[in-house]
Formats: C-alpha cells, sequence, structure tokens
C-alpha cells in the first residue's frame, strides 16, 4: 500500500495566526506522514518553530518576498519546487495530499478613506495582497496538481469580502479578489476542496 505523505505550505507562518495553524496541524498529525512548510520574511523567528516530531518534519522557506508576483515566484513557490526535487532524490514516500493555508497579508492603513490613498500605497497594497498571492496560487496548482495528489487550499477570508466598512477598502478589495480567484480555480481545476476561513471562525483541522 502507498505511504501516504501530506504536505502543507503555510504563508505567514512566522507567528501569530500563522504560527498557531502550524502548531494545530503538528498536534493532530498522528498516523501520516506530514510535511510542514513554513514561509516567512524573518528567518531567526521561523526556524525558532520546531514542530518536529514522529511523523511531522518541518521545513522553512525564509525571507520569503511577498512584494510582487515575480519575487513570489522566485522566493517562494521556485524553492518549494527545490524542496520538492529534494524529497524525490532522498527517495521520500511521493506527495499524497497537498494543502496551501495563505495566511501572509496585510490590512492597509485603517485610518483612511478611499479617496485618501496615494497611487504608491495603492500599488503596494495590491502587489502584496493580489499580485503575489495570485502567483502562490498558480505556482502551487502547477506543482501539486498533476491528478494523482489530493489537492486543497485554504484561503483566510473575512466578513469584508462581502460586507463593506468605511476606512476597510483596501483590505476589502484584497479579500473579495482572493475570494473570487478561488471561485475561478474551483470552475477551472479539478482540485478536491477550495476552502475559505473567516478568521472570526474557530481553527479546524483538515
Amino acid at each position: 500500500m502507498l505511504l501516504k505523505h501530506s504536505v502543507f505550505v503555510i504563508t505567514g507562518a512566522n507567528r501569530g495566526f500563522g504560527k498557531t495553524i502550524a502548531e494545530t496541524i503538528a498536534s493532530k498529525t498522528k498516523d501520516t506522514k506530514t510535511s510542514l512548510v513554513l514561509v516567512g520574511r524573518d528567518k531567526s523567528q521561523l526556524e525558532q518553530i520546531d514542530l518536529n516530531s514522529g511523523n511531522v518534519s518541518c521545513h522553512y522557506i525564509t525571507e520569503a518576498n511577498l512584494d510582487g508576483a515575480k519575487e513570489a515566484e522566485d522566493t517562494v513557490i521556485n524553492q518549494l519546487n527545490s524542496l520538492m526535487k529534494e524529497w524525490q532524490d532522498k527517495d521520500i514516500a511521493p506527495i499524497t495530499k497537498a494543502v496551501l493555508v495563505n495566511n501572509a497579508g496585510s490590512t492597509g492603513n485603517l485610518s483612511k478613506k478611499v479617496s485618501d490613498y496615494t497611487a504608491s500605497e495603492i500599488q503596494d497594497y495590491v502587489n502584496l495582497n493580489i499580485a503575489s498571492y495570485i502567483s502562490l496560487v498558480t505556482g502551487f496548482i502547477r506543482l501539486f496538481n498533476t491528478g494523482l495528489i489530493n489537492v486543497t487550499i485554504v484561503n483566510i477570508s473575512s466578513l469584508l469580502a462581502v460586507q463593506a466598512f468605511p476606512n476597510w477598502g483596501l483590505y476589502a478589495s484584497g479579500k473579495s479578489a482572493r475570494d473570487m480567484l478561488l471561485k475561478v480555480v474551483a470552475k477551472e481545476e479539478r482540485i478536491t476542496n477550495k476552502r475559505n476561513y473567516t478568521q472570526k471562525w474557530q481553527m479546524r483541522y483538515i
């Protein structure tokens, strides 16, 4: 029987909600070989998270740059591809399940109305919260959606994606764009699960 090997790629994993997600997955893993790939900007902070135990192995993509689509591809997707090749060379069990948990992002300046935004901050926000996100999803699908792997994409969404509130223009735009992207993916790809969790929901093991 084929040994099951689950891979969880978690962005923004060095602290806060992303770190909690990683710790929760590690604590729930029992019999399945599980590789946690923790993605973050801060190398020293990220490498302090040691979740290696039993069937769980922890890997790190440090100094991730999500300031644009190309940057995300170069510093995250290409590093993930190299890690997969390393596993193949070491004859590690083939991947049977791959999960992307997209947690990285920012709120933007919540003191401003839409009329107060500058062109520069709009561009920076879109690069970090939309362009890099699309690049990560695109690259993840290309790497794992081979027809042999159960693929799941988890999106950390928000009520702001569907309901308007003053001063949340950039954040709401980013969340709406992410949600719609995964709806398109659901129509295009044969991916088993597309799930959205708002931050007020209880974290559940997948």
